[in-house]
């Protein structure tokens, strides 16, 4: 609980903090920036249910997401060329231009409210840390994901 505690207490008011700014200057979500960003990594798209497990969402989650990030024309929904089952989620250059417009302000807030209260020489020991958390979650498959 030492632990335990004062992490779900921070990551939980960090993650609200980050999604009250991003929704005051762009209307956007927490994950939808994190949908965003992950949809600019690949210009041929992600397939939806990537994106789910990628955030750890229910699949009706990014479905949501993206049916709202579609009707701002940020991203659309195309079927996947490898099988007909998949959808995959496309970043629009509206969506991209929002997205680098948000990234500074984005950025500086993440520095701000989480990377300026460690000590950089904690950086190493955590970043490992929540690789291998982030690691025993997913299947091995989808490791590439990280």
């Amino acid at each position: 609980m030492e632990v335990w505690e004062p992490f779900v207490v921070a990551t939980m008011n960090l993650f609200a903090m980050l999604d009250a700014e991003l929704k005051e200057a762009f209307d956007i979500t927490h994950l939808d920036y994190g949908l965003l960003t992950q949809m600019s990594r690949r210009p041929g798209g992600r397939r939806m249910s990537d994106l789910a497990d990628t955030f750890g969402v229910d699949p009706s989650v990014v479905t949501y997401r993206v049916g709202r990030m579609e009707q701002r024309n940020l991203a659309k929904r195309v079927e996947c060329p490898t099988d007909r089952r998949g959808v995959l989620a496309v970043l629009t250059d509206a969506g991209r231009r929002l997205l680098e417009e948000a990234a500074p302000m984005h950025v500086a807030s993440v520095r701000r409210l989480f990377l300026d209260q460690l000590d950089r020489a904690d950086y190493p020991a955590l970043g490992g840390s929540f690789r291998r958390i982030r690691g025993s979650q997913i299947p091995a498959s989808n490791a590439q994901a990280l």
